[in-house]
């Protein structure tokens, strides 16, 4: 097919294809780019026009379009939308030379009130503890036996996310620090949950500051079970 017309469709499933060949993405990344593509995107006929001919005043009406048709669409399901058209469309520019529009003063330009998105969070009362409360959360998970609950005190204590947790090995701590180096991810393949190993949120190694607390909870997991047999991701969720 001449790249020439190729619609947004064909370049979109061209550049997911590319990030897995190239893997440049996790899969999670890329199944989450299909999902909000197949649920957002794949019914317009914007999609269908030759990504070559796109105007700048035609992807502002679709952007439009989105948001006044979509009532629980979301500030941040929105940003992520926005992420697809930019890459799609600098594949195109960069890895296609195919002469479209640059998306990112549309991007920058158009602008949106608050009013337009909903809230991605519940009641603030049943979001957010007050701090005697996870004082008392810290007590009771600190008085356990249980590798899970001192991993979410851990997690409590260190802003460890669910996935790095669950891949600690005891080689990963390094005097008052703690290595980050992997992170257990789940995607769904072949219509079922699957979970895999990977680098960090962003691809980045990083070290996160162990406190006192922390290293105490390190020790005491380690008593009860090694850190290298690893706690599955399943059970958090």
């Amino acid at each position: 097919k001449d790249k020439a017309y190729a619609s947004f469709s064909d370049v979109f499933t061209m550049w997911l294809k590319h990030m897995e060949e190239m893997e440049t993405h996790s899969i999670s990344t890329k199944n989450r780019y299909q999902n909000d593509y197949d649920k957002y995107l794949r019914l317009n006929h914007f999609v269908t026009l030759p990504i070559a001919s796109i105007t700048e005043q035609e992807l502002v009406r679709f952007l439009k379009l989105i948001v006044s048709t979509n009532e629980n669409l979301t500030l941040k399901r929105f940003s992520g939308i926005k992420t697809i058209i930019r890459g799609t469309f600098n594949f195109a520019r960069i890895e296609m030379d195919i002469e479209c529009i640059s998306v990112k003063n549309v991007m920058d330009d158009i602008l949106f009130p608050i009013s337009a998105f909903v809230s991605a969070k519940g009641e603030a009362d049943l979001q957010v503890f007050k701090k005697s409360e996870l004082e008392l959360i810290k007590q009771h998970l600190g008085n356990s036996d249980d590798c899970r609950k001192l991993g979410v005190l851990l997690a409590m204590e260190t802003g460890l996310r669910v996935g790095e947790l669950c891949t600690l090995q005891k080689q990963d701590i390094c005097g008052n620090r703690l290595k980050i180096e992997r992170s257990e991810h789940k995607a769904q393949i072949d219509g079922k949950n699957t979970y895999f190993l990977g680098m960090p949120k962003e691809y980045k190694i990083r070290y996160v500051q162990l406190s006192e607390t922390a290293k105490n909870i390190l020790k005491t997991s380690l008593l009860l079970e090694p850190i290298a047999r690893k706690i599955p991701i399943s059970c958090f969720l």
